[in-house]
């Protein structure tokens, strides 16, 4: 018997030695807004003009399926730039749906990674969420139709108080960040 207590209590040291050695980070949460993990630009005069912006929400990647999910993270995103966008007056004017036709410039992107992963391989272990949301984008001219700028970003969070939406929101801010810094 003497041989059980000794078993459980060095199993309950170990376990709670093991369990508070765990790095606890978090990407999005009350951190600074990060650098886009890529981000061009190529007609920087053109781009500096600014003008009427239309921003389409962003559509599924090649291995990420059309859903509910992806369609309010993609809203997310669009949030997220134009907030950033609409609260400077200029060079850039967000457009709504019906005004589309009188962009000058268009910003398209799509959804490349969008996973939520739990973890509950050991029932007596706390549950980790990997969360995982990878973008990539194109800031396109009407007249003449190019190219002005690209953009990728991808972000991991482990934080339970971090949602993909959220993610998404804070990308938009940084690429609302990215337009204005180089459009000055």
């Amino acid at each position: 018997m003497k041989r059980v207590y000794v078993f459980l209590l060095f199993f309950l040291v170990v376990n709670s030695v093991g369990c508070s050695s765990h790095r606890r980070d978090s990407v999005t949460s009350g951190a600074a807004l990060s650098p886009l993990k890529e981000a061009r630009i190529f007609q920087k005069d053109q781009f500096a003009k600014g003008g009427n912006i239309l921003i389409v929400p962003f559509s599924a990647g090649e291995n990420v399926s059309a859903s509910d999910d992806l369609d309010h993270v993609a809203l997310m995103i669009v949030r997220g730039i134009a907030d950033v966008l609409g609260s400077e007056q200029k060079p850039f004017k967000v457009l709504v749906r019906q005004d589309a036709q009188e962009a000058d410039i268009v910003i398209k992107g799509r959804i490349l990674q969008m996973d939520l992963k739990k973890n509950l391989k050991k029932p007596w272990a706390q549950r980790v969420r990997k969360l995982t949301l990878e973008i990539e984008g194109s800031v396109l001219a009407v007249e003449p139709e190019e190219i002005l700028a690209k953009f990728s970003q991808i972000k991991k969070s482990k934080s339970r108080a971090d949602s993909l939406e959220s993610m998404g929101y804070v990308m938009g801010t940084e690429i609302g960040q990215f337009l204005l810094s180089n459009a000055r």
